[in-house]
This record gives C-alpha cells, structure tokens and sequence, in this order.
C-alpha cells in the first residue's frame, strides 16, 4: 500500500477495485458510521477485510471524524440517545435492534436530524418568499431573490457556517 491516503470516491473506487458511483455511497456510509460488513455491502465486495482495510484508511485520513464516529459509537451502552446540534434527543430503541444497529443510528441521526433542522429554519425565515419547491437540502424559489439577502440570511442560521449557493435558472434541471 503506498503511503499516501487514499479517499476520494475515485481512489477508493480504486482501492476495492468498484466503480466511482458505488465508491461515492461507500464513503457516505463510512461517515455515517457503517461497519466492516456494511461497507463491504454497499461497495458490493465479498472481502470483510479489504471493507475493514478502507475503514482504518479513511480513519487515518480524517481522524477527527474518526474519533467522532468511535466516540459516539461507544457511548451507546451508557446513553442510548442521539442529540442534533439544536439539542434535540432522538431515543435509540435498546430494546428492539442490535448495537450495531444503534451504533450507526447514533451516528447517522444527529447528522441527518440536524441538517432537517437547518433545513426547516430556512424555510421559516424564507416563509415570506414564493417557494416553489424543496429537494433534499436545496429550496427552490420562483422569480429573483435578492442574493446577499439570502447570503445573510442563511449562511449563519445554524451554530456552523452554512455555506449557500445562490443560481438563477431559466427552468428547474
């Protein structure tokens, strides 16, 4: 193995000798705490271990969020509990799934819960504007929006920068 990381979705592509699509999904399921045997699923290879060799390579790459995601991981026999950046307590249900399955959950939902957070106080402070449409983690608008309107508006709306796009398009694509 060379000694630079690889990770992005062509090198991982790469690495477990997949296509880029399915390397994409792969590094998404490792940020949201997938284990050995998921990633091995989600890049469609039977090898546990070469999963498992991918795993420790994007740890080392991005060992802040590897810490994070070992963190929270372990912190799930003591507090089966999710928490999103507004504070919001999603309970993991102990009783009825593996730790496996908690363990992801614990991982996934404060990512997921808050980015639906962010999402619905933009709409509330947009809820003067003719929206036409939400998609994911985008709001589509008819007519012109003043774009450093938006820009102040919604790029401090959550505790993180929130970076915003502002396009004007002739017709959805």
């Amino acid at each position: 193995m060379q000694d630079e990381v690889l990770l992005t979705p062509q090198q991982t592509a790469d690495f477990l000798g997949i296509r880029r699509k399915i390397a994409k999904n792969v590094n998404f399921s490792v940020v949201y705490g997938a284990d050995d045997q998921t990633v091995a699923e989600t890049a469609e290879i039977r090898s546990i271990e070469k999963a498992h060799q991918l795993k420790v390579l994007w740890f080392q790459k991005y060992p802040q969020a590897g810490d994070y995601i070992q963190s929270v991981q372990g912190q799930v026999y003591d507090n089966p509990y999710a928490t999103t950046i507004y504070g919001r307590r999603i309970r993991l249900d102990a009783e009825s799934e593996d730790i496996g399955s908690m363990q992801r959950k614990a991982v996934n939902y404060p990512i997921q819960g808050s980015a639906a957070e962010i999402l619905k106080r933009a709409l509330i402070r947009c809820k003067d504007l003719d929206m036409a449409l939400t998609v994911h983690d985008e709001i589509l608008f008819d007519g012109y929006i003043e774009e450093q309107w938006l820009h102040e508006s919604l790029e401090h709306i959550a505790p993180l920068y929130t970076p915003i796009e502002v396009r004007y398009l002739g017709r959805w694509e």
